[in-house]
């Protein structure tokens, strides 16, 4: 199931039709798939950039064309003993800024299509390295290995990671840096845009909310999507010119945000609900508030907040 079925299916789930979801995932893979509905689809911009998460299992000795389990064997190396310490240090070499090439079997669109919809007409196309970053990689499970790593053994692991990394990558390359080949058996995310996998609903525990009335349980409200950007309370004689789009000025921030860099991103709040996420600059020894993007619908006055 794509991330696009996984809309469209909730959207008939709640009768509704603006949804969408904030950073896809891989058909292949299963976790955390953070979904908008209404005017929340608004702020997808500011979720789908933040750090992902993920519980990788990696099988050693053999890789495959599609760098995981549903691929053609290209290659199997027997005979290998991998010390534990070797595939750690090989681990710290991943951290930081790395270039990937995207995977065929990704959702990376190259002219008009996904990669893993010509992946599956047998079609391969050049794809150009990007740039992303590892911030954390650590072993969850040593699996049945010993002190040693050997052909078919499996080692799982979890990576902390940028938007746009490819683990199945990931996974290949550190089979081909340590010389023996390696493939992503099972993929799992377990964090995704600041929702973990512990606060995740499954499809089916949507389906049983929404028969039994109880779709606010398994709902979020904007503030909460957008809970780790500073925020800024706003008058209720504010919160029409916010909703217009209109900018507003401030002669000091509070002391946790004062020192924020021009540019910096805030949400205007007014009685518990997200008026605009902001842009503030200073000026002149003001701070000018300007909504970059109106998420309380201007026809609304502010007593409707």
């Amino acid at each position: 199931m794509t991330s696009h079925d996984v809309v469209s299916l909730i959207r008939r789930v709640l009768g509704i039709k603006k949804a969408g979801h904030a950073g896809t995932l891989d058909p292949e893979a299963a976790g955390v798939l953070p979904i908008l509905i209404g005017r929340a689809t608004k702020i997808v911009p500011y979720l789908e950039h933040l750090e992902k998460a993920y519980r990788a299992e990696i099988v050693f000795g053999i890789a495959t064309d599609t760098m995981d389990a549903s691929g053609s064997v290209t290659s199997e190396k027997r005979g290998f003993r991998i010390p534990r310490e070797v595939l750690m240090k090989a681990l710290e070499r991943f951290e930081g800024k790395i270039k990937q090439v995207p995977p065929m079997v990704s959702a990376v669109h190259h002219r008009g299509k996904r990669l893993y919809e010509l992946a599956r007409q047998g079609v391969v196309v050049e794809r150009p390295a990007r740039e992303v970053e590892i911030f954390r990689i650590e072993v969850f499970n040593w699996g049945h290995t010993g002190m040693e790593i050997g052909f078919g053994d499996s080692v799982t692991i979890d990576v902390r990671c940028s938007q746009g990394t490819y683990i199945r990558a990931l996974c290949h390359d550190i089979g081909e840096m340590l010389g023996c080949g390696a493939y992503l058996l099972f993929l799992l995310r377990t964090e995704s845009s600041g929702f973990s996998i512990g606060e995740s609903v499954t499809l089916e525990e949507l389906s049983r909310a929404v028969s039994s009335r109880r779709t606010h349980s398994v709902v979020v409200p904007i503030s909460y999507a957008l809970r780790n950007m500073p925020s800024v309370a706003i008058s209720p004689e504010e919160v029409s010119t916010v909703a217009a789009g209109g900018p507003i000025s401030r002669a000091y921030l509070p002391g946790d945000i004062r020192n924020l860099p021009d540019g910096t991103k805030l949400r205007l709040m007014y009685d518990g609900a997200v008026v605009a996420i902001a842009i503030a600059s200073n000026s002149g020894g003001q701070y000018i508030l300007k909504p970059e993007r109106v998420l309380l619908p201007a026809m609304r006055s502010n007593q409707e907040v």
